[in-house]
């Protein structure tokens, strides 16, 4: 998972200067190998990466000699009552816990495999302080350029359990993960490998492909909640990934990022509309705007008024362009969402809720790249006129409620 480390721009820098990444080289007998392939055509290539690898071991066998550590402290002690005591106790506990060792994969170990592919082979098993310990996890922490870009992680999620690893490739955070060892590997880690890739931010081929159809009932229930926008790539038949370009846009700062220290602006108007496909419902409405300072239009959000005002329509912008328009409580409890890449029809859901309470939503959905790969799953296709015209009446109203100034309110 992605995340911001404030410390990582200056431990890298400090840590690897200049340093660029091995060749790729055969994988030693005694090591195990986790490769990391970007698939973001947009990302610079690897030998512009700086990069940090972290591994963490625990016991290979539970209490062996020099795996644990004991200590003794007032804070080991379990507190006697949820509320505490005010009556102050010098009580110690003496606890024993496992230890746990991180070392710091060397560089000759980090290999670039080609512009796209970073080989990690890591000794699996490790002696410390007389202790034997097994491989547990991996922290890949990077910049993807020498100066000045965001500081980025990933956990790499290992399991040493046979039924809880995965035996193929894993999808997450825009990378696919494999896992290979050594063949004269220690024998006891021969199940290590990457932890079953059964969420949607660690998944495997099999969790996407439960997403690509184009009719969801009851029996899908459990997968039809998070669709393929959630994946980075879509799996295809002849076992490659293909990056999925309508992915996310579901937040503004993905679609319309501002830095930091700024905040977003909001208008308000009150309109009325023409009957249109982006709003089939009574002419005054109340709309409002987000933006970023500069002016630039985020989203346009219409509501209803009277016995409608809970209608909502949704249209998010990025650079002036509509990438996702959506809509919530509509009749029939119906909503739907329409994606575009480029300005073209990339994605729709159209999701209907049960009358009662024992059914599941029942969905229609299409998604261009999968219907591509997958024909005989993909099998419903939207009204791509319907498209056109939303795209057409978002264009109208990003013209027509601009940000204002001052953020009030007023006829229009």
């Amino acid at each position: 998972m992605k995340t911001r480390l404030p410390w990582l721009a200056l431990l890298l820098i400090a840590g690897l200067g200049a340093s660029t990444l091995c060749v790729a080289q055969s994988l030693a007998p005694e090591n195990h190998r986790v490769s990391v392939r970007v698939l973001d055509p947009a990302a610079p290539p690897l030998s512009q990466w700086r990069v940090k690898v972290y591994v963490s071991y625990r016991p290979l066998v539970e209490g062996s000699p020099n795996t644990t550590e004991t200590t003794t402290s007032r804070a080991n002690c379990a507190t006697p009552s949820r509320f505490g005591s005010i009556v102050p106790s010098f009580k110690t506990c003496t606890v024993t816990r496992n230890r746990e060792v991180q070392r710091m994969l060397p560089a000759a170990q980090m290999k670039a495999a080609g512009p796209n592919t970073l080989n990690l082979d890591v000794a699996p098993v490790i002696e410390d302080h007389g202790g034997t310990f097994a491989i547990a996890d991996l922290v890949l922490a990077y910049m993807t350029c020498a100066k000045g870009c965001e500081d980025q992680r990933m956990d790499i999620r290992l399991s040493c359990y046979a039924d809880d690893v995965d035996h193929g490739e894993v999808l997450a955070d825009g990378v696919v993960l494999s896992y290979s060892r050594g063949a004269k590997a220690h024998p006891g880690v021969a199940d290590c490998g990457l932890r079953l890739g059964d969420e949607t931010t660690w998944s495997n081929r099999d969790t996407v492909i439960a997403r690509i159809r184009g009719h969801f009932a009851d029996e899908q229930q459990m997968v039809s909640h998070d669709l393929l926008s959630t994946f980075p790539a879509i799996p295809t038949p002849d076992n490659r990934w293909v990056w999925n370009a309508a992915r996310g846009n579901n937040d503004l700062s993905d679609y319309c990022a501002i830095p930091e220290q700024q905040s977003y602006v909001n208008s308000t108007y009150y309109a009325t509309l023409p009957p249109a496909v982006g709003w089939p419902y009574q002419h005054k409405t109340e709309v409002y705007v987000t933006s970023k300072p500069s002016g630039e239009v985020c989203t346009i959000w219409l509501t209803g008024t009277g016995d409608e005002s809970y209608m909502r329509y949704f249209y998010n912008f990025a650079d002036g362009q509509l990438v996702k328009a959506y809509t919530m409580d509509e009749p029939d409890d119906v909503s739907r969402e329409w994606r575009w890449v480029n300005g073209e029809p990339w994605e729709f859901t159209r999701r209907q809720v049960p009358d009662s309470i024992a059914g599941h939503d029942a969905i229609l959905y299409w998604h261009k790249t999968a219907a591509q790969l997958w024909p005989k799953r993909m099998d419903y296709q939207p009204n791509l006129k319907e498209f056109a015209a939303l795209r057409a009446f978002a264009q109208q109203l990003y013209v027509r409620f601009p940000a204002k100034e001052n953020a009030g309110e007023g006829p229009q």
